[in-house]
């Protein structure tokens, strides 16, 4: 082979090796977005994140990632999935504990929720029942002020003086 042969090969594995590094950084980032995004989860594959899965989401072969040439993305790759096994919620188990703990979480707040309307319900109720007795009684009120006014009205003027003004008389 002549040395421009082998220059090219070298220039094409050397494009090969940087779109297979500018690869599993680009599913990093995606990855770690997507957790963010679901509050901590990891939403694709029930949970699971394993090298296999990383290398189907980041468009490259597993056996990639156990050349030679690409031992150092290897372990780097290793390092971040083992970090994020620590900090995030990875694994099928741990997935559905998490979600049952969530569904907890959430039927407790509804539950409270309903507690709360049924109480508010009841106050209103209440309130209502006493306002329609108010409203009553001021009906019977103003009756009677009513009746008063017309007995006032038929007894005239005869024993009701108004007192006078200005002083002494």
């Amino acid at each position: 082979m002549t040395n421009r042969y082998v220059e090219a090969a070298r220039k094409r594995g050397e494009a090969r090796t940087a779109e297979v590094e500018r690869k599993v950084r680009t599913a990093m980032e995606t990855i770690v977005a997507e957790i963010q995004d679901n509050d901590g989860i990891y939403p694709h594959a029930k949970g699971r994140l394993s090298k296999n899965e990383f290398a189907r989401r980041a468009g490259i072969s597993l056996t990639t990632l156990f050349t030679p040439k690409q031992k150092e993305l290897a372990e780097e790759v290793d390092l971040w999935l083992e970090k994020l096994r620590k900090t995030e919620t990875i694994g099928t188990k741990r997935v559905r504990r998490e979600y049952k703990e969530r569904a907890a979480d959430w039927e407790e707040r509804y539950n409270l929720i309903a507690d709360n309307l049924c109480k508010a319900e009841l106050e209103t109720q209440a309130a209502e029942a006493e306002r329609d007795k108010a409203l009553a009684k001021v009906q019977e009120l103003e009756q009677q002020i009513a009746a008063l006014l017309e007995q006032l009205r038929l007894a005239g003027a005869s024993n009701v003086k108004p007192f006078p003004k200005g002083g002494k008389s």
